[in-house]
């Protein structure tokens, strides 16, 4: 909310809900994984917040 506001986080939902959506399924499968599910938060913010940026650099061109 921070960056774009709840409009624009709401477009950004729409817009890219499949990758959205796989990401994390990418992610919930190794929470099944003793001592790797210890790791998969960290993993898993690092990859969302990458993902965010490139989606957002999509958004607005340079």
């Amino acid at each position: 909310m921070r960056r774009v506001g709840r409009e624009g986080a709401a477009q950004l939902r729409k817009r890219h809900f499949v990758t959205i959506w796989a990401a994390g399924v990418l992610m919930a499968v190794p929470l099944t994984v003793p001592l790797v599910n210890l790791l998969v938060p960290i993993l898993g913010a690092a990859t969302f917040t990458h993902l965010f940026h490139r989606l957002e650099a999509r958004r607005v061109p340079a």
